[in-house]
């Protein structure tokens, strides 16, 4: 059979293959145009729940619109972890929460409750 540039995959689908040319170029075109990149903000708690005060935070922009530093805001991008699950921000890791050392439960230590949220941002490239 002759390859004129489309596969048939089933009904109403079609998917281009290099010798289309024209058209493929366009597609890859873009597909380069509408580029994906992440935003990620790690939320430190005040405790295990999504639903307390953010005490410190980090975020970095994937899209190279904004170079975020370390005390560049005065205040927090959201008051909890679950307002920023509302804006549309995807939690994909925390902290496994583990008990504390006899003796240690009010030693000062580490930030232990650490929420890493995410956003996909389509961007022009």
């Amino acid at each position: 059979a002759e390859d004129r540039g489309v596969q048939l995959l089933g009904p109403g689908q079609r998917r281009l293959t290099r010798s289309a040319g024209a058209a493929w170029d366009r597609a890859e075109r873009e597909v380069r145009r509408m580029a994906r990149r992440q935003k990620v903000m790690i939320l430190y708690l005040a405790d295990a729940s999504l639903e307390s005060h953010v005490i410190a935070w980090a975020r970095y922009d994937g899209t190279g619109d904004k170079l975020h530093m370390s005390g560049d805001e005065a205040e927090p991008p959201y008051p909890t972890g679950l307002d920023a699950l509302l804006d549309g921000w995807r939690l994909f890791q925390f902290s496994p929460v583990q008990p504390s050392a006899p003796g240690q439960e009010f030693a000062t230590s580490y930030l232990k409750y650490e929420f890493a949220f995410e956003q996909l941002v389509d961007i022009d490239g």
